[in-house]
């Protein structure tokens, strides 16, 4: 599981000077940087650069490292650009892209590679050059004992007249003719090496050694501050800089401080830059590629300049906690919003944090939402979370804050029935997915109510006709599948009862171990279509767009369908798929601007993305109508023979070329009525605490394995279930 960092000293590192939860008063921001595109000289017209591998400053001039198509060809170059802003540009003395460089007053290091697709490996060659011409080359392979099939790009430095390349935990010194000097083996893997005015530093996993001639040093205090660093930037007048999913940070290592220079989204920035170079506290030059950036349309090199304090704006500060997930929704949202009016200003607080205690991230947000420290928006991992903090009073009620920014009907049924208690909305996700089982049309009306019971009687039923009730037809398979459902039929969360000591389970539990240890169904579901012939009675689908939804639909060929859900307790439930929910803490005093983000969070704006097309359902109809703008042109096509190899296309697709099979026109109005239908009236399970679920798992293991009989488990996971249920009250 994720963990983070529990700090006292975060607030102090989200660049405000006081607490927006404190005051609704306006408050001044600091760390701010203002950005300005800057125009490459050094390129002619029609140039860009490509395949920037690397960006740094050095004695006031900026580097950039990278390939340009030029009139003679691809070139590698080195674009330089002066205190006063004029360019130079150097053509490097090789043709092919370098995976790596270093570079000394004498020439350069380059390392190529080739990738050998009869072996498929790579050979990667070092090549010494001066500024002219390459001097000699010479395969990794010959100078290393390469692991098989290896294809991470070696470490590489110049320092004090020699070159220093690095492979795994192997060091090597060479000279200007590439004759080795002396090989040293590290205590572990290296992970970087970088030139110092005190020598050549290499830091890996628990070291990190400084190299000054003949002598080789441990440093404690820089192993200590490169914990957790995977690229040292120089400059500024530290000992190195270094990011964070917040900011750009200076580092003084021998005195274990670092401070926060410049916060991403403070100035402007939706996602940790991957090419950075620092001429001074005061001025950060960054060269954005980012897929945020695109969608911002700030691409290429920009200036930073730290913004004087006295002439920063004056917003109201919205506090958001998340955790970063790879896909930087909450910062590009920030970003836009920050631009998009002027009464507030989102500052995002990525809670893994350094130093502190270690715990959870759901016992970090706990802390936090009790003792006061969390944002004014915090983002949770769960329903249960919601339910959990809802019922203690930390969450606020969106309901009474959505005024006019929300209508009631525009949030989907499911997701309000989903993340509702007693009428109260306590969060709500950007976006999800509903896993469900569909049937046909009337199937398991002799069944009665969808629970387990029926379940089982119509697994004896089908198994008896040469069915198989699902696809995946193993012990394990259906355990899965009934997980929630087991645990939902025999437990009472409101109440605290338990009931899995009961003839009921016992049942259930030698159901389950009667079932095949390996996949009785071997019908290959998507090369074929089983469900039509009814072969595979329950079709399992994750609807999360409007091609899953056409699938659904293509699983029984135009026929009426039943999207029943999983057997519970109650009668059939889907399953609510949602990455992360967003809440307001009952105790920010800036709940009205925190309402304001969250809607334009939940909108259009931030849940629209074309480029990548759509993936997850939005929580709000309104944003589901500008998919529908965009999806409403789709033609999704489903061959009878190769039911998982559906194709997807702007125009109608011609049978006679494709193949025999059924189209699905996501804009016919009776495909989006039945899907919104679906998404408004759906019944969603009540998820149960995944103390619950780990507690059934270890136990239905330790039975499945023959250690325990069904007494003993039954009585086990009774007692230990009502233990969590008394320790909850």
């Amino acid at each position: 599981m994720k963990q983070f960092i529990l700090t006292l000293a975060l607030a102090s590192a989200l660049a405000f000077t006081a607490c927006g939860k404190d005051t609704p008063d306006k408050i001044t921001l600091t760390g701010v940087y203002n950005g300005t595109p800057v125009e490459i000289g050094a390129l002619s017209e029609g140039e860009q650069l490509s395949n920037l591998r690397e960006m740094y400053a050095s004695d006031g001039v900026l580097h950039l490292v990278g390939s340009v198509m030029s009139e003679a060809g691809m070139e590698q170059v080195i674009l330089t650009m002066d205190a006063a802003g004029k360019w130079e540009r150097t053509v490097l003395p090789i043709t092919e892209q370098a995976r790596a460089m270093a570079s000394s007053e004498e020439g350069y290091l380059f390392v190529t590679s080739e990738f050998d697709m009869t072996t498929f490996t790579e050979r990667f060659v070092l090549m010494g050059a001066d500024p002219d011409e390459v001097l000699w080359e010479k395969p990794l392979g010959e100078l290393f004992e390469l692991p098989e099939r290896y294809h991470s790009t070696p470490m590489i430095a110049g320092h004090d007249g020699a070159w220093y390349v690095a492979v795994e935990d192997t060091l090597l010194s060479l000279d200007a003719d590439g004759t080795v000097l002396a090989s040293d083996v590290m205590t572990d893997s290296v992970r970087g090496l970088f030139a110092a005015d005190d020598g050549l530093h290499v830091w890996g996993q628990g070291f990190h050694s400084i190299i000054d001639g003949d002598a080789i040093r441990e440093d404690a205090a820089w192993k200590s501050a490169m914990e957790g660093v995977n690229t040292v930037i120089p400059g500024g007048g530290y000992d190195f800089c270094k990011t964070s999913e917040m900011g750009l940070y200076g580092v003084h290592a021998a005195e274990g401080t670092s401070e926060l220079l410049m916060n991403w989204v403070s100035s402007g920035i939706p996602a940790v830059p991957g090419n950075i170079a620092v001429m001074s506290e005061d001025v950060v030059y960054i060269y954005r590629s980012d897929y945020a950036d695109t969608l911002t349309g700030e691409r290429g090199l920009w200036r930073y300049e730290k913004c004087p304090e006295d002439a920063l704006p004056e917003r109201q500060i919205i506090r958001v906690t998340y955790s970063e997930n790879g896909r930087g929704k909450i910062p590009l949202a920030a970003v836009q919003y920050n631009k998009s009016q002027a009464e507030y200003f989102v500052v995002c607080e990525e809670y893994s944090a350094t130093g502190g205690d270690y715990v959870t991230m759901a016992e970090g947000i706990s802390r936090m939402l009790m003792d006061g420290s969390v944002g004014d928006i915090v983002e949770l991992e769960s329903l249960t979370e919601l339910e959990t903090y809802g019922a203690k009073g930390y969450l606020a009620d969106l309901n009474t804050l959505t005024g006019d920014l929300i209508a009631a009907d525009d949030i989907f049924g499911c997701v309000r029935t989903a993340c509702e208690t007693d009428g109260k909305l306590y969060g709500i996700p950007q976006e999800f997915a509903l896993a469900t089982c569909a049937v046909k049309s009337g199937a398991l009306d002799a069944y009665g109510t969808w629970d387990l019971s029926a379940f089982m009687e119509l697994y004896d039923d089908l198994t008896a006709e040469g069915r198989f009730i699902t696809a995946n037809l193993s012990a394990a398979g259906i355990t899965e599948f009934l997980r929630e459902t087991l645990m939902g039929s025999f437990v009472d969360l409101e109440a605290g009862e338990s009931r899995f000591d009961s003839e009921e389970f016992r049942a259930a539990m030698e159901f389950l171990a009667s079932l095949p240890e390996k996949n009785a169904c071997g019908l290959n579901v998507w090369n074929e279509n089983h469900y039509v012939t009814d072969e595979v009675f329950l079709f399992e689908a994750t609807v999360g767009c409007y091609s899953e939804w056409a699938m659904l639909m293509a699983a029984y060929r135009g026929e009426d369908f039943d999207a029943v859900g999983y057997p519970s307790s109650d009668g059939g439930a889907v399953k609510l798929e949602a990455e992360k929910y967003y809440a307001i803490s009952e105790q920010s005093s800036v709940k009205e601007g925190a309402m304001e983000f969250l809607a334009y969070f939940l909108s259009p704006a931030c849940t629209l993305d074309e480029m990548r097309g759509m993936r997850k359902i939005p929580a709000l109809k309104s944003s589901m109508e500008a998919w529908n703008e965009s999806e409403g042109k789709m033609y999704y096509y489903f061959e009878n023979d190769n039911f998982g190899g559906w194709s997807g296309d702007t125009k109608p697709f011609d049978p006679s070329r494709v193949g025999p099979g059924m189209e699905i026109f996501a804009g016919d109005p009776a495909v989006v009525d039945a899907l919104y239908d679906f998404l408004d009236t759906a019944r969603v399970a009540r998820p149960l605490p995944s103390e619950l679920q780990t507690i059934i798992n270890e136990e239905l293991a330790a039975y499945f394995a023959g250690d325990k009989s069904a007494d003993e488990t039954a009585k086990l996971i009774d007692n230990r279930v009502g233990t969590y249920l008394a320790e909850k009250k």
